[in-house]
Parts: C-alpha cells; sequence; structure tokens
C-alpha cells in the first residue's frame, strides 16, 4: 500500500546542487511570508502555512546536511 522505497539523491551530485537548495529554501520562506501576511491582514488561521514554512525549511536544512555527506562519501580520498 505505501511505497517506502528509498528515494535517490542524484541531485546531489549535480554541479549545481547549492542552487537547487536554495530555490527549496525560497519556496519555504515565500510559504511563510504568505502565511505571515495572510495572518495579519485576513485571519488567524493562516498561521498554519508559517507553520508549514518553517517546517518545510526544516527538511531542506535536513536534506542540504544528507547531501553535504554523500557528496564527502563519493569523493575520492587524496591520499
Amino acid at each position: 500500500m505505501w511505497d517506502i522505497t528509498p528515494v535517490p539523491d542524484e541531485a546531489a551530485y549535480a554541479p549545481n546542487w547549492w542552487r537547487i537548495l536554495l530555490v527549496d529554501a525560497g519556496i519555504g520562506v515565500g510559504i511563510a511570508a504568505v502565511g505571515v501576511f495572510l495572518a495579519l491582514t485576513w485571519t488567524r488561521a493562516a498561521w498554519a502555512l508559517v507553520v508549514l514554512g518553517m517546517f518545510y525549511e526544516y527538511l531542506v536544512v535536513g536534506r542540504f546536511f544528507r547531501w553535504r555527506s554523500l557528496r564527502d562519501q563519493r569523493r575520492p580520498d587524496p591520499g
């Protein structure tokens, strides 16, 4: 029913890997910013968007550390 197959991280080895994460981080910040704007001008329930945006940022930071670890493991030993 639920597919728990690990997703490969080929993007971690892309030359522009940091740009991918930067765009992802921008998405999270954008969601949080829209949530703040809507919560202050329209409805307090929009604070849920802020929480969602911050959780997305948490996931992006985790992906950064995972990708950095994958890149370090793939790097040839200089010795």
